[in-house]
């Protein structure tokens, strides 16, 4: 790789002082794949791509760049390790303590200070690519003369009683003072404003101040003692043409011209060369200005060259001490995303999330948010309505979530998993009461959307992503499905999904959300009551109309129907269509609800028969497993009878 990077003179990039790698898999932090950080809207929102209604807008109210860049990393990568977790979640509440606050200032003052700091990680890689121009260099140094100014004092953080925030200030060197002066005196600041590196070392103490660069100064003598054989020779063409006061004109392009009238021209010499000419006057070139200005040109390239060289070594040496300045920045930028989580988290209504000790999953949340909705909702005066979850590996381990369309259900399942991410970010949640387990991953799969330049159909896509989850995911991770199977036939749809929720709950072992409108799947509460329980957002209104009321409250048992009509009439679709889709969809359901009527009959008997049915009870069970939802008691008894 060294020997890769020699072609670009990158290979110093791999010797850096500090340099440190880490492995791909790494425990320390969750699993959030892409999809996942699509489903859940971490860095933008799917409505427009743009970053209003994240988590990452929601979270980031960071003051610096570099900051900004580490928030967002913390996002896209939830820690896996409870100390850590509990160590940022003690930061925050140590830097919301306002007892802390008065105790030391700086918690207060240091985001006034940070918000007037460039983007000092991106200056300093800049330094080691020798890409800094002397205006970015010179903005570096006194923004860490400033830091070095205005940081507390050694005294300051021994009182420091909270370990990550102690941490970080003990990480900072106590001795940026005399390193930063060293180089802002190692060249002209007036200077920095051009690109012309000679100007850097015009002066002639401030060369002294720099040791090992004689060729600069070489060439500034030697140009100096062209420009005073320049003067002398001036002094020969007065004499010679008897002009005292005679000056060199500079004209179109060419420089030091002799300009005399027409009139004398027969005092030239017979050498010299004839540029131009008016009705007045004539101009004329030396041979010995001709020979002058390429030695000139000669000796202003090398100092040139020389002047970048210089340049360029005196970044080399600064990045000798690479290492402990990025570790300053490093700090600064821990310590601004802690101040970012720190605003987000003393928002009303934000609790601290427990983590228990359990070797098994467990999530309980009372009265959970979601939080970009929520502060989207106040934008407009509206209130979002919490709900709840209560999932245990060992209990119930499943949520099945039905109800009618835009009732609800994805907002639900989304916050849930969000308040996971958010509370192994180590950020306080919107909730009354979080308490969960350590969770190695979120796994998701929701929405709709093909891949047309590879190929893939859309339902290709639902599948590969849910095949993903069950590749990938453990007893230990939080999968979240929404609608599986919507992009095939409803028979082999319902399927796939029933086959997947059964792998989750009864292979894996992990807590799953399972959104769906397929009756059949809510079944399988029957049959593993332990593990799975049935759940709807509850609406209201008359059925026989078509139309609801959403009041996005989750309730137990399962929605009967899906109510699809009445999102076509919200859509705009015209009176006709929804009267005939109304129409159609009665006929549908009588002739489907005839034909399981039947075979419901036709398997009753032979359960009668064999004599194993003894009670109503247990003819009602086996009832509720062939016709869900509408095999209520007196059916039984009818069936009984």
């Amino acid at each position: 790789m060294i020997n890769h990077l020699k072609t670009f003179k990158l290979e110093r990039m791999m010797c850096m002082p500090g340099m440190t790698f880490n492995k791909l898999t790494n425990r320390y932090e969750m699993n959030i794949n892409g999809v996942t950080l699509n489903n859940l809207e971490i860095l933008q929102n799917n409505a427009n791509a743009s970053e209003k209604g994240s988590l990452y807008w929601l979270m980031n109210h960071t003051c610096t760049p570099f900051g900004s860049r580490l928030l967002k990393h913390w996002i896209c990568h939830p820690l896996y390790d409870s100390q850590s977790i509990q160590d940022r979640l003690d930061a925050i509440h140590y830097i919301q303590s306002e007892s802390n606050v008065d105790q030391h200032l700086f918690i207060s003052s240091l985001p006034i200070l940070m918000r007037s700091l460039p983007d000092l990680e991106k200056a300093l890689m800049r330094v080691e690519y020798g890409k800094c121009s002397p205006k970015e260099f010179l903005a570096l140094l006194k923004s860490f003369e400033r830091l070095g100014e205005e940081l507390p004092n050694q005294d300051d953080i021994e009182s420091i009683n909270c370990p990550l925030i102690k941490n970080l200030l003990m990480s900072i060197p106590d001795n940026l003072a005399p390193l930063i002066e060293k180089f802002l005196s190692s060249f002209n600041h007036s200077a920095v404003e051009t690109m012309n590196y000679k100007g850097l070392w015009n002066k002639r103490e401030l060369f002294l101040n720099m040791s090992g660069y004689p060729e600069i100064e070489e060439q500034q003598e030697a140009l100096c003692n062209l420009k005073n054989d320049l003067n002398k020779h001036l002094e020969e063409i007065r004499e010679l043409l008897g002009k005292p006061n005679l000056v060199f004109k500079d004209l179109h392009g060419k420089r030091d011209l002799v300009e005399i009238k027409v009139s004398e021209m027969r005092m030239a010499k017979s050498d010299w060369l004839k540029t131009s000419q008016t009705k007045s006057l004539v101009r004329y070139q030396t041979p010995f200005v001709i020979k002058h200005q390429k030695e000139v040109q000669y000796h202003k390239e090398l100092l040139e060259k020389e002047s970048s060289n210089a340049w360029n070594n005196l970044l080399l040496d600064f990045c000798e001490h690479y290492e402990p300045l990025k570790r300053t920045v490093a700090a600064l930028a821990q310590f601004d995303c802690l101040l970012s989580l720190s605003e987000l988290s003393s928002k009303k209504g934000y609790i601290r999330p427990e983590f228990t000790k359990n070797t098994k999953s467990k999530l309980k949340v009372v009265n959970g948010r979601h939080p970009m909705i929520e502060m989207l909702l106040e934008e407009q005066d509206q209130e979002f309505i919490p709900n709840d979850a209560h999932m245990d590996a060992t209990q119930e381990r499943c949520m099945i979530i039905t109800g009618p369309n835009m009732g609800g259900k994805s907002s639900y399942i989304k916050s849930m998993a969000i308040i996971v991410l958010m509370a192994h970010i180590g950020s306080y949640v919107p909730a009354d009461e979080c308490e969960l387990s350590m969770f190695d991953a979120i796994y998701t799969r929701m929405g709709a959307s093909d891949d047309m330049s590879r190929g893939h159909s859309t339902f290709f896509v639902e599948l590969s992503e849910a095949g993903e989850c069950l590749r990938d995911a453990t007893e230990r991770s939080l999968v979240v499905m929404d609608e599986l199977g919507r992009g095939t036939s409803t028979h082999d749809g319902t399927a796939i999904a029933y086959a997947t929720l059964e792998r989750l709950v009864c292979g894996i072992g992990c807590l799953n959300l399972f959104v769906t409108h397929y009756p059949l799947l809510t079944t399988m509460s029957f049959i593993y009551p332990d593990l799975i329980k049935n759940y709807h957002l509850s609406y209201s209104g008359k059925e026989n109309q078509k139309e609801v009321k959403f009041l996005y409250k989750l309730v137990n048992g399962s929605s009967p129907k899906s109510y699809g009509l009445n999102v076509a009439k919200l859509a705009g679709l015209s009176a006709g269509i929804i009267d005939l889709a109304s129409d159609k969809s009665d006929q549908l359901e009588r002739e489907t609800m005839s034909r399981m009527t039947s075979k419901c009959f036709n398997r009753m008997l032979k359960y009668l028969d064999s004599d194993k049915s003894e009670s109503i009870k247990d003819v009602q069970s086996h009832v509720r497993e062939l016709i869900p939802g509408i095999a209520d008691e007196k059916d039984a008894m009818d069936v009984k009878e």
